[in-house]
């Protein structure tokens, strides 16, 4: 306790500040996206359909809102709020993992620029997974971190839920966090990557991979006998063939607009100075 003890306040204080995203939480009208939840969610409660959330590759929100929806007067109102406890989450997992790469006062004003970004108070004030994805690949990245300063089987096991949690929140697009320890081992310096791919160690990285790489693999058998039987993939895979590879030919065809594209989803939804600015800290992070 006395070595948490100096995290208190300014933990306490990133979630006061992260907060401000319950004011008015209910101003924004109902987005489509969220009645597609909440019927997801009404079948599982009253069909005990549990597996049917795979199919829009989002089955951790749906399933994290079955009790909510259960209990609260006001279903819509309820998830909302989840999604502003997810984003506090977020904020205080952007503070500790700037902690372990910087100094504590730099870490908190990241901590307090995460939780008052308009883009994230946003996303926390709909009941979509962008928020949940978010704050798990925050933990993702906390975790490699972690691992990679001391490498044992509890700091595996902890990436290992991590990895799971965040590509359960959106498929398939959560398993590109598989990529974040390899992506770790190549930039970093060569007598860091020479420990860690001792035998000893190199066993515990390939655990804290194991369960989401079984998983990525049995998505992509299911996906793939679905689809050669002719029926949709499932796991949010049209999605990401639609928008991410282009293939919505008809989206926007009526008024002319153009075809939907990963770099055109990036820029519509961050704005075009943030992915600018993305893709400086990539670069400057590897160098």
């Amino acid at each position: 306790m006395s070595r948490y003890r100096t995290e208190i306040v300014p933990i306490g204080t990133l979630l006061l500040i992260a907060s401000v995203a319950f004011v008015r939480l209910m101003a924004l009208p109902a987005f489509e996206d969220e009645g597609s939840q909440l019927r997801l969610v009404w079948r599982v409660i009253e069909a005990r359909e549990w597996l049917q959330p795979l199919s829009e590759g989002k089955p951790l929100e749906a399933w994290l809102m079955v009790p909510l929806v259960r209990l609260a007067g006001q279903p819509l109102a309820a998830i909302r709020a989840l999604h502003v406890l997810v984003g506090m989450l977020g904020a205080v997992l952007t503070y500790r993992l700037g902690m372990r790469v910087t100094d504590r006062q730099a870490a908190w004003v990241g901590g307090v620029l995460f939780a008052l970004c308009p883009f994230v108070v946003y996303l926390e004030r709909l009941a979509l997974s962008d928020t949940l994805l978010c704050a798990a690949a925050i933990g993702v990245l906390l975790s490699v971190l972690r691992l990679a300063e001391a490498v044992t089987w509890a700091r595996a096991a902890v990436l290992a839920v991590s990895l799971v949690l965040a590509a359960l929140c959106k498929l398939p697009v959560g398993f590109v966090l598989l990529g974040a320890t390899p992506l770790a081992l190549a930039v970093m310096p060569a007598g860091e990557r020479q420990r860690l791919l001792e035998a000893s160690h190199l066993r515990k990285l390939l655990a804290a991979h194991a369960p989401a790489l079984i998983l990525a693999a049995a998505v992509a058998v299911v996906a793939g006998i679905r689809w050669r039987s002719g029926r949709t993939p499932g796991f949010g895979l049209q999605d990401l063939f639609g928008i991410g590879l282009g293939q919505y030919q008809n989206i926007g065809a009526g008024s002319g607009g153009p075809r939907p594209g990963l770099l055109r989803e990036l820029i519509t939804q961050l704005s075009g100075p943030v992915v600018a600015l993305g893709l400086i800290g990539l670069v400057a992070s590897a160098l």
